[in-house]
């Protein structure tokens, strides 16, 4: 059985916000990115890894 797809959030104490995707590959986890943006009142600032 394949594990859902999760994301893992962190905040850290100087207030930057760190996300992780897991079992989601390629342009998938760039799907979340909105969503994870608008939840937390952010925007991205780095590009995310191929």
């Amino acid at each position: 059985m394949d594990e859902p797809a999760r994301i893992t959030v962190v905040v850290g104490a100087d207030g930057q916000i760190h996300a992780e995707t897991h079992n989601l590959v390629g342009p998938q986890c760039l799907n979340y990115l909105s969503i994870l943006e608008d939840l937390l009142d952010g925007a991205t600032s780095e590009p995310a890894v191929p």
